[in-house]
C-alpha cells in the first residue's frame, strides 16, 4: 500500500473490495462493497468508504498516540509506527493510526466470521436521511445511515449512531 495513499485516506476511491476504481454507484452497492472490505480484511478499502466525520472521528482517537509518538527519538518512533502497522516512509498523523487501527482490528478472526455474515436487507429515507437495513449474525438489525459526499455515498457512523437513539 502505498505511502501517498495513507497521506490523504481516500485515493483509492469506493468501489469493489480493495478500493479499486469502480465506483459502487447506489446505497446498497456502498455497504455491500464496505462489508466486503470487512471481510476481506481491506482496511483502506473499508476507510475509503467512510465519511469524513467517521474517518475524523476514528482519526481523533489516535491523537494521544501521536502526542507520545512525539516525545521519542527518531529511531524510537519509527520503530513504534512500525509496531503500529505504519509503513516504512509514511508519518505516523491520527489518520494514518487509524487506519492502522483498522487494519488490526478486521485481522482478529472474530471480527471477520461477525463481517461475513452481515447482509443489506433495505434501502429507505427517513427523516431526510438516507438509511440502509442490514441483518446481523444471529438474527439482529442494524441501521446505516450514508452521506453523499464529493459525489459518493459514504457510511457515517455519526449519523447511524444519532438515528439509533
Amino acid at each position: 500500500m502505498g505511502a501517498a495513499w495513507w497521506g490523504t485516506g481516500c485515493d483509492r476511491g469506493a468501489g469493489g473490495a480493495g478500493g479499486g476504481a469502480v465506483r459502487a454507484a447506489t446505497p446498497e452497492e456502498v455497504v455491500a462493497a464496505y462489508f466486503g472490505s470487512l471481510k476481506a480484511g481491506d482496511a483502506p478499502g473499508a476507510w475509503a468508504r467512510m465519511s469524513r466525520a467517521s474517518r475524523e472521528e476514528r482519526s481523533a482517537l489516535q491523537r494521544g498516540e501521536v502526542e507520545r509518538l512525539a516525545l521519542l527519538p527518531a529511531e524510537g518512533r519509527a520503530l513504534r509506527a512500525k509496531e503500529l502497522g505504519i509503513p516504512e516512509g509514511v508519518e505516523p498523523t491520527a489518520e494514518a493510526l487509524a487506519l492502522a487501527a483498522l487494519g488490526r482490528e478486521l485481522r482478529r478472526p472474530e471480527r471477520r466470521a461477525f463481517e461475513s455474515a452481515r447482509r443489506v436487507t433495505g434501502v429507505f429515507r427517513r427523516d431526510g436521511l438516507t438509511v440502509v437495513t442490514t441483518a446481523l449474525a444471529g438474527g439482529g438489525e442494524e441501521t446505516i445511515v450514508l452521506v453523499e459526499e464529493d459525489g459518493e455515498w459514504r457510511l457515517d457512523a455519526p449519523g447511524s449512531r444519532a438515528l439509533a437513539r
